[in-house]
Parts: C-alpha cells; sequence; structure tokens
C-alpha cells in the first residue's frame, strides 16, 4: 500500500496569499494536484492542511472518506518539516511508503506517479524521485523504513534532508513530465502559468496582444507584448492608458468570436489603409500610433476513449493527431497497449478525472461495460457521448438504461451509433467519422464551453475621450439628471467649471 501525502499547510508568505485555492483552467491549484492522484495507482491520500484551512476547505474539492482524510498541522508556522510529520502520524499502519506531495504542484500527470509506483515495487528502493532533463522534482516516495529519521527533522526542510545518508538506496526516474520541476512559490510562478501549462497546452481562454509597428511618441516599442485573460485583466506592457482600454475591448471580443486582429491606434485617420485592419482612436493627446497583433488561445479539447478494442485505439491515435489531450478508460489500458495517449485510468470512475472545460465522451467497449460507462457520462456535462454500436444494439442498451431509472433526458444526449454516417469500414475510418462528428460539434458553436465574459460596463470621458470603466470610477460628476465618468481629478474639475460645454460630448 502506498499513501500519498499532500503539503498544503504553509503560509505562503512568498505569495502573499493563499495559491492552493488560485485557478487554473476552471479548477484551483489544488484540486489539479488531487484529481492527477486520484486518477493514479495511489492507494489512499492524507491532506495536511494549516494556514489557510478553512480557506481551502470552502474553496477546494476534498472528498474525505477512507481513502481520502484531511488533518491539520497546528504547528504549521516550524515549517515544512512539521507537516510531513502530521502526514506521516495519519498514515494507516499498512501503508509500506508515502509519496510526498506538494499542494502547489498542479501539472505531475497521472502517468508520472504511477512510473514512480511502479519503480518502487520493482526495485524496492528507499527512495524513488524523477528527474526531468536529468533534473530532479517532485514528488518523491519514501520507504516506511525512512520514517523514523523523517519524524526527526526539524524547520522548513522537506524530506531531502535525509537523503545524504542513503545516497545508494535512492532510484532516479526520467520522465517526460516538466510537471516535477514546477511549482509556485511567488506571484511571478503564477502568472507565468496562467496563459500556459508546462506543457505548452492553454489551460484558461486568453490573448496575447503584440505591438508590431510604433510611431513616435509613444511609450511602448516593437515586441511588447501583454497577455488578457477571460476577466479583462491584462499583465504585461503594450503601452500605457492610450492603449489599455481598447487592446482589452478588442481582446475579449477576439475571445468571443475566436478570430484574431491587427488593432491600429492613431489620434489621425482612422480609416484603415489595409485590409483587416481595424482602425481605433488613440485615447489620449500625446500623439503617436500603434500597430497591435491581437490573438486569442483557447484550451485543448480533451476526448475520453472508454475501453481499449480496436476502434478505441484508433480514436486514441487521431485524437492525438488532431490535438486533442487524449485520456484512456479501461481496467486493462496500460503503456504498451495505447502508448499514444496522455492519461490512462484503470477503473469505471469517471468522477476521478480531471475534466478540462471542453470534454467529448466516446463509449468503445464493444459490449463489455457499455451501460455503467454511459450511465456515468450522462452525468457529467459533456456536450457529446457516443457509444460505438450497431443502431440496433444501441437502442437496446438506452433501453437498458431507461429500466435502471437513467432520465429521458440524458438518454437524449447519448448518440448511438457514434460517427458522421460516411460509409466508414474498419477502425480507422470509424474512428474518423467519430472524430469528423466531433468537430462538426466544436466548430459549429454548439460545443462552446467556455465563453469570455461581456466586457464591463464603460463610459467615454468626456474631456479627454479616454474609456472609464464605470464599476471602478473614482471621478464622478452630475448635470441634468445625468452621471459622467472622469480618468481623472483634472479632467473632472474641468467638466464642474463649464459643464454645459461638455455635456454633449459623452
Amino acid at each position: 500500500m502506498i499513501s500519498a501525502i499532500v503539503l498544503a499547510a504553509g503560509q505562503a508568505t512568498r505569495f502573499g496569499q493563499c495559491k492552493q485555492v488560485l485557478r487554473l483552467g476552471g479548477k484551483t491549484i489544488l484540486d489539479h494536484a488531487l484529481d492527477n492522484l486520484r486518477a493514479s495507482k495511489i492507494d489512499d491520500v492524507v491532506i495536511v492542511l494549516g494556514a489557510h484551512a478553512d480557506e481551502i476547505r470552502e474553496k477546494v474539492r476534498l472528498l474525505e472518506s477512507d481513502a481520502e482524510r484531511i488533518v491539520t498541522n497546528p504547528d504549521f508556522a516550524s515549517g515544512m518539516s512539521s507537516s510531513i510529520q502530521a502526514g506521516l502520524r495519519a498514515l494507516s499502519e499498512a501503508a509500506e511508503a508515502a509519496m510526498i506531495v506538494l499542494g502547489d504542484q498542479p501539472f505531475v500527470t497521472p502517468r508520472t506517479i504511477d512510473l514512480l509506483i511502479d519503480e518502487y515495487r520493482r526495485t524496492g528502493a528507499s527512495v524513488v524521485v524523477p528527474t526531468y532533463n536529468g533534473f530532479r522534482g517532485n514528488p518523491v516516495i519514501v520507504d516506511r523504513s525512512l520514517f523514523g529519521e523523517m519524524l526527526g527533522i526539524r524547520g522548513d526542510v522537506g524530506c531531502r534532508a535525509i537523503f545524504g545518508d542513503h545516497v545508494q538506496s535512492i532510484a532516479k526516474v526520467p520522465v517526460d513530465d516538466r510537471g516535477v520541476l514546477v511549482d509556485i512559490d511567488t506571484r511571478e510562478d503564477f502568472d507565468t502559468l496562467v496563459g500556459e501549462s508546462p506543457m505548452g497546452e492553454p489551460l484558461q481562454p486568453y490573448v496575447t496582444a503584440t505591438v508590431v509597428r510604433a510611431e513616435r511618441p509613444t511609450s511602448s516599442k516593437p515586441g511588447d507584448k501583454a497577455v488578457i485573460n477571460a476577466d479583462g485583466t491584462l499583465t504585461g506592457w503594450i503601452g500605457g492608458s492610450c492603449a489599455h482600454d481598447l487592446v482589452v475591448k478588442n481582446a475579449l471580443e477576439s475571445l468571443r468570436d475566436g478570430e484574431p486582429r491587427l488593432l491600429a491606434l492613431s489620434a489621425g485617420d482612422l480609416t484603415p489603409s489595409r485590409s483587416g485592419v481595424i482602425g481605433a482612436q488613440m485615447q489620449c493627446y500625446s500623439g503617436g500610433a500603434l500597430d497591435i497583433f491581437i490573438e486569442p488561445h483557447f484550451p485543448v479539447p480533451q476526448l475520453i476513449v472508454v475501453g481499449t478494442q480496436p476502434i478505441a485505439r484508433s480514436l486514441v491515435k487521431i485524437g492525438k493527431t488532431l490535438s486533442f489531450h487524449v485520456t484512456v478508460v479501461d481496467p486493462l489500458a496500460t503503456r504498451e497497449t495505447v502508448p499514444a495517449a496522455d492519461a490512462i485510468l484503470n477503473e469505471l470512475n469517471l468522477s476521478a478525472l480531471p475534466l478540462r472545460n471542453e470534454f467529448y465522451i466516446v463509449v468503445a467497449t464493444h459490449g463489455r461495460f457499455d451501460e455503467e460507462a454511459l450511465e456515468q457520462a450522462v452525468q457529467t456535462e459533456a456536450p457529446y457521448i457516443a457509444l460505438v454500436a450497431s443502431r440496433k444494439r444501441g437502442a437496446v442498451i438506452v433501453q437498458h438504461l431507461r429500466e435502471r431509472g437513467v432520465p429521458e433526458a440524458a438518454l437524449a444526449r447519448i448518440k448511438a451509433p457514434a460517427g458522421l454516417d460516411i460509409g466508414a469500414r474498419g477502425s480507422d475510418e470509424i474512428a474518423l467519422s467519430i472524430l469528423a462528428e466531433i468537430v462538426q460539434l466544436r466548430r459549429s458553436g454548439a460545443a462552446a464551453v467556455t465563453e469570455a465574459p461581456a466586457p464591463p460596463e464603460s463610459a467615454t470621458d468626456p474631456i479627454c475621450g479616454m474609456t472609464v470603466a464605470v464599476a471602478e470610477a473614482s471621478h464622478v460628476a452630475e448635470h441634468d439628471g445625468r452621471r459622467f465618468y472622469f480618468c481623472c481629478e483634472h479632467c473632472q474639475h474641468t467638466f464642474e467649471h463649464d459643464p454645459h460645454r461638455y455635456a454633449h460630448v459623452a
């Protein structure tokens, strides 16, 4: 039995707030770490809370059960060693080893966790450590024989404090997983991860804005960049207030229509001389001009394939070609049978999957556990749930589910047989027809799960013409029953000195 000890008790003094509850791709950082464990071969999990225990309990999906327990470390201020020890003391007597997992390390894949477990069981090493390109990472597995030494560690140090005494019994496992090196200690670390995961996959919708041309006087230069998230926050630099609001506005529009655009900001003629260019008035008096390329990025869609039969394997192969993140769910699936899969779940428990913002489910078990898989699938929010079966067999399975009490609305979501009718023959062509149907659904917009929010209500400053966010405006005046918003105190005073002159502008 191998247990995981998840360390989430720290004060996060360098970060300044509870980092485990910050959200990446629709889930908290700690949810990512826990979901990866739930999809692995780990037998049970002990979560150690401390400084921010109440906030974590409120915002993180904690599944308290026999296989997942929560303990509180009252001595969290003394450092990491006390949290490791609190976890060790909570372990079952049957635990042969403990995997020490950092609660701020969200990208370690279930496959990596399984590789570490397999190496421990194969070699019986006292310590098992992952390495990426020669660099040592986390999590690590420590054998029970070292628990006594770990209980003697003091201060803000981890179990590596004892590794020097056991060099000969440390097994290093090379993994193709940069996530073993990525944890989140500072705000800069988090800002780096907001856009993309260590494998280069977007975790949530965002836009990059790049200055491609600048005419003086401007404060930005060609090559300056910024990232705009779906909530309108901008990180980076593409110019000051003259460009900020217009770039954010166009970035959010780009997220909604999925199209990139070239924004030309100028204090002069707004008629673009080039096709495909959007002209806009520079929002300040400094003059100059900027061309900014705005490009949207979206999360990689997830394909969940239940089964390992030939059609299932073809779905994995073609799904990867189409840049899906592919998860295989089957009790007999291995790295050898489905080497192209991104993740493998060896139990029929879709609730254990770290589902992304956009995911599609195909059941291709050829009768082994079709009904059970579909019954779980219709409990998710997947826009596409399909069964690989003949029309006749599909109708029989749907009837069985109906008799088991599955609601009609849920049954109506099942597509059987799966795929477009293109006269497909053989596993590859059938898989192609299924993925073509998924692509058709995606591109029609019917499967869109993540939408950019509407931009915040704004108003135009009647003095300088800048756009002002109404909710955040601190300079406001009223005239003839109307409310006016200003970017600064100077503009407000100018308006109040002669409101009749400027009221018609806004």
